[in-house]
């Protein structure tokens, strides 16, 4: 072949071959970062949906899994574009269909950053500019590999930039319109189109170009089936970035949560080195600003225009990384408007290129070592504890974990739960379920079946919250299906599942009668509460004081407790007393005194000690609960529950719980060794 047909071969094949090659870089990516153990519960989130639309509706307006939400009554996806794609692959294919969705994504975004680079650079720096950038980065390279609608944004963000370059008005508005289809951070190619115009608006044609870019925005975002609801999603997830979120009480995803200086600058320094040098060169383009030809001027301007976008996205990063997405197609961007313009443009190349592989090396070969790791904790004890919750049923789960429901919409997909993705949507949503759910989460409420049935009435429990889990273990109403046995290291770090009971424990009375006490009356040697007239009532397994008693902040308030008329009846022949709800008790039976708190409880419990009876109560049996809280304490309570030995035998064989012997160490005084599945015995005072 002739050296003229040769090179023209050559410069034919010369953008394909390289294209491919940023190609197989990123399936190496991929390959890489798919071996890496990770637990991202929205890739299970979106297969499931996508399940959903390839089997059931491809357009649903409810999506009754997600009930505390309220999607029950009307689903707000924000989302549309990529669950119909993530759809159309499960009806193909299934499940791997779906997963496909992916890598295919995942290879656009960087062809689509290629010809970003491609524009300025010739074929060969264009692709080490992206596979340096871009696939060497551990944060982007595994940002590209997931089953996530942001990654159909990158690419629509992509080609708008692709777009602003070649000056195109049809992509500007096609890639405008499939981002509004596709996601619901409207904020971010509109953002592009405003600073484009800020450093260019100068030049009509830029104008028309940015227009473009709205009007596709603007009418994507009106056809969208979701609308208006993509633009309330828009808003909500935009405020997540300034939240306080230790002051909020909510625990984000770490995508999501400002990263620590030292984490940031080890994920990102290499983009900020390429932030600065171009800043470098831009300055020194600006110095010779009277040499420069008409097209290099404009050059300047659009270095400008990308250092800008670029240094701004750089600066929310370090409020959300989730910014570091746009970001860094961005700072490819930048490094091919710097380097031709550069002082001796292939040294300056040379040079930029070996530095950027310095640096990315490092933390590159860091991400391999991790595929040495084992899988996921987080995502194989969550998968295996929603084994324990019927599938053939629908089935009603209140989930602790916002980020545990993923797991329970992909295997069982009949289960109604609470909420999913994001903790700040029940805050909007349902924020008196939020707050009982962190009341719950914390092991405060002295009857956690109640407040269940308040709020999100549940036939199970998917928790790993350790306070949560230690107040349901310790509960008549719970009963825990998975782990088998109880973790010997505590519950920390583990999933449980526990089944609810739907219909009361008959130990409890159902009604109290209260009297507010002065404090020398409830001490055990006091004497007593006086019965001569009737107290308050009050309804319910738990007597709940706080309303009813108030006293000057920091003082001692008290109460007397007894069961409703008729009960003492119904439990006539129990053998132990269970006492609880409040932090500092005291019991007496027949005017005698038989127990009274040595410590007050740090947290309260329906049942805090069982007390063994003298002798069994009968009908006549006077038995009182005398309860004292600091005023505006945390809890101010009173719980009663009769038992005999047998019925305690027989629940805790059906709770599966065992309770062993406590070491002296452990026994605050006034208890026994002697613990039960739901209480330690407390020796009674003589």
């Amino acid at each position: 072949m002739s050296p003229p047909r040769a090179a023209r071969a050559w410069a034919w094949l010369e953008t394909p071959l390289f294209a491919a090659l940023t190609g197989l870089a990123y399936l190496a990516s991929f390959w890489l970062n798919q071996r890496v153990p990770h637990n991202e519960p929205d890739e299970r989130y979106h297969l499931a949906l996508a399940r959903l639309l390839a089997t059931a509706d491809p357009l649903p307006r409810e999506l009754p899994q997600v009930a505390g939400l309220g999607w029950d009554q009307y689903f707000p996806d924000k989302e549309f574009l990529f669950h119909q794609l993530a759809g159309l692959g499960y009806r193909l294919a299934g499940e791997r269909g779906a997963m496909l969705l992916a890598p295919v994504l995942g290879l656009a975004v960087f062809l689509a950053l290629f010809f970003v680079a491609r524009q300025r650079l010739p074929p060969a720096l264009s692709f080490l500019a992206v596979a340096l950038l871009g696939a060497l980065s551990p944060y982007f390279g595994f940002r590209t590999a997931l089953l996530r609608p942001h990654v159909l944004a990158i690419l629509w963000f992509a080609l708008l930039a692709l777009a602003l370059g070649r000056r195109s008005r049809a992509m500007a508005f096609a890639a405008c319109f499939l981002f509004a289809l596709s996601y619901h951070a409207l904020y971010v190619p509109a953002a592009l189109l405003g600073v484009h115009v800020a450093f260019h608006w100068r030049l009509p044609r830029r104008w028309a170009l940015a227009t473009s870019g709205v009007v596709g925005l603007t009418i994507g975002t009106l056809v969208n089936p979701y609308f208006p609801s993509t633009l309330v999603m828009a808003w909500r997830h935009s405020q997540i970035a300034w939240t306080d979120v230790a002051g909020a009480g909510l625990r984000f995803g770490a995508e999501l949560v400002p990263p620590r200086a030292d984490v940031f600058l080890s994920l990102f320094y290499v983009f900020f080195a390429v932030v600065a040098a171009a800043l470098v060169v831009l300055l020194l383009a600006m110095r010779r600003w009277e040499a420069l030809d008409a097209t290099d001027r404009e050059r300047v301007y659009d270095l400008s225009f990308a250092l800008a976008s670029a240094s701004g996205l750089w600066t929310l990063t370090a409020v959300s990384p989730r910014a570091a997405e746009y970001a860094i197609p961005l700072t490819v961007l930048v490094l091919a408007e710097a380097l031709p313009l550069a002082p001796r443009p292939r040294l300056s190349s040379a040079v930029a290129l070996g530095c950027i592989f310095a640096l990315q090396a490092p933390a590159f070969v860091s991400q391999a070592r991790l595929t040495e790791q084992k899988s996921s904790p987080a995502a194989r004890l969550t998968t295996a504890a929603i084994q324990a919750i019927p599938a053939d049923r629908p089935t009603t789960v209140f989930n602790c974990n916002w980020d545990s429901t993923p797991y329970l919409f992909l295997e069982r997909p009949k289960a109604r739960f609470v909420d999913v993705l994001d903790p700040s949507l029940l805050v909007e949503a349902a924020p008196q379920l939020h707050r009982a759910r962190e009341v719950f989460n914390a092991g405060a409420a002295a009857d956690p079946a109640a407040l269940l049935a308040a709020v999100f009435p549940a036939e199970y429990v998917l928790c790993s919250k350790p306070a949560a889990v230690e107040q349901m273990e310790m509960d008549p109403h719970f009963r825990r299906l998975h782990p088998e046995r109880f973790p010997r290291g505590g519950p920390a770090g583990h999933v449980f599942v526990y089944a609810v009971a739907q219909t009361p424990v008959a130990a409890f009375p159902t009604a109290y009668e209260v009297k507010p006490l002065a404090p020398e009356q409830a001490s055990p040697a006091g004497p007593g509460p006086s019965w001569t007239t009737p107290g308050q009532p009050v309804e319910g397994r738990l007597a709940d004081l706080s309303a009813s008693l108030s006293g000057a902040p920091g003082s001692r308030v008290c109460a007397a407790v007894r069961p409703g008329r008729g009960e003492m009846a119904r439990h006539a022949g129990a053998q132990l007393v269970g006492v609880g709800g409040g932090t500092d008790l005291a019991l007496r039976v027949d005017g005698r005194a038989l127990y009274a708190t040595s410590s007050p409880a740090s947290r309260p419990r329906l049942i805090d000690r069982l007390v063994r009876l003298p002798e069994p109560l009968t009908a006549d049996s006077r038995v009182e609960l005398v309860v004292c809280s600091p005023s505006g304490g945390s809890f101010l309570a009173a719980a009663l529950s009769f038992w005999t030995t047998s019925q305690l035998d027989e629940l805790c064989r059906a709770k599966g719980a065992e309770a062993p012997p406590a070491s002296p160490a452990e026994l605050p005084f006034g208890d026994s060794p002697e613990r039960t599945c739901l209480a330690p015995l407390a020796v009674p005072l003589r």
